[in-house]
């Protein structure tokens, strides 16, 4: 379900991220920001969580996060 906010965008941010995207709608510009994050958010998360127990008893240390971005995520 969709909603409509009411926010405020540093233009040049906005410029710029439509530059890159290539989306001339906010809309599309905000969504594509809010599922970057989202999916960084939960890449944070799943490496902390294997940080504090790593899996196989190996050890893990900083992980490349294009290995991160190839995994298949569980959505909830």
């Amino acid at each position: 379900m969709k909603t409509k906010h009411s926010v405020t965008i540093d233009q040049d941010r906005l410029d710029e991220a439509q530059r890159l995207t290539g989306d001339r709608n906010v809309s599309a510009v905000v969504g594509r920001a809010l599922d970057a994050l989202i999916t960084a958010e939960r890449e944070r998360v799943h490496l902390e969580g294997y940080l504090r127990m790593p899996q196989g008893g190996e050890t893990v240390s900083d992980v490349d996060s294009v290995v991160w971005a190839g995994l298949p995520w569980d959505e909830e």
